[in-house]
């Protein structure tokens, strides 16, 4: 409880969106606050650069 747990992938991570789902719904099921973004990219600094900072500051309760 209290847990807060933000996920951001690609959606042309195409090797790691299954394994982002199945994490996600295991997080959210144990009970964690969860939140998905996908971003129009791959893996790459471009498409998380504004995620990470946005996802800390969610995660953190700003």
């Amino acid at each position: 409880p209290g847990l807060r747990v933000a996920f951001d992938v690609g959606e042309h991570e195409d090797r790691m969106l299954p394994h982002c789902e199945v994490t996600e719904g295991l997080v959210e099921r144990a009970g964690a606050t969860v939140r998905v973004s996908r971003s129009a990219s791959g893996h790459d600094r471009a498409g998380w650069r504004h995620a990470l900072l946005r996802d800390v500051g969610w995660a953190l309760g700003s």
